[in-house]
């Protein structure tokens, strides 16, 4: 099991020891053998054309008009806080 046995969560924890008890209980069944990987993360959209290209150019149309409502708002482009 990679990610380790969640229904070490199962239980109720009534206190922050409980709680502490639970997630060594959990950690403790993680396998030290996991292996590294190299993912890259594109839109969402990138995806979804594979199935539904007129779709895809729907989301990305309204993630983009989000984003200027954003702006407008005062907010900050995403780019600008990398």
């Amino acid at each position: 099991m990679i990610g380790g046995d969640v229904t070490k969560f199962a239980g109720e924890a009534k206190t922050k020891n409980d709680v502490k008890k639970m997630q060594n209980d959990w950690a403790k069944t993680i396998k030290n053998n996991l292996s590294g990987f190299n993912h890259q993360l594109l839109p969402i959209w990138e995806l979804v054309k594979y199935f539904n290209p007129i779709f895809a150019k729907d989301i990305q149309k309204a993630v983009a008009k989000a984003g200027e409502a954003n702006l407008k708002k005062g907010g900050t482009k995403y780019s600008d806080r990398v």
